[in-house]
């Protein structure tokens, strides 16, 4: 006779991530010439992962990617005329990164060691 015999399988379901939708705030960065530090928040669900792109010299993102909402740094280098001869202001800085797939502008102004306000 026939003996029973069980069939075994495995089966993989594959399932898409959810939608992943960012925001990112403030998306512009009116800076001081003096060197700081700003804050971006990044808003998005838990489960959605996000990276940072920045070709600027005087700009230090930090972290550089992320998982759900986190604050990333923006460290600004100082934007000064060190050069005594001519005590006017650095020319303002302009540029922007990409933080989440969006873009931040950011605007540093120029100062200057002995400039005469």
């Amino acid at each position: 006779g026939l003996s029973p015999f069980a069939i075994s399988a495995t089966v993989t379901i594959i399932q898409a991530a959810a939608d992943c939708t960012y925001s990112v705030s403030p998306s512009k960065i009116a800076a001081v010439s003096d060197a700081g530090t700003y804050s971006i928040t990044v808003t998005t669900p838990a489960h959605c992962t996000w990276g940072t792109s920045e070709a600027l010299s005087w700009v230090q993102l930090s972290p550089t990617s992320g998982q759900g909402t986190r604050t990333v740094a923006v460290k600004l280098a100082p934007n000064v005329n060190l050069n005594i001869n001519k005590p006017v202001a650095a020319p303002k800085w302009t540029g922007s990164v990409i933080i989440a797939g969006k873009p931040v502008t950011i605007e540093q102004e120029g100062g200057c060691v002995l400039c005469l306000d």
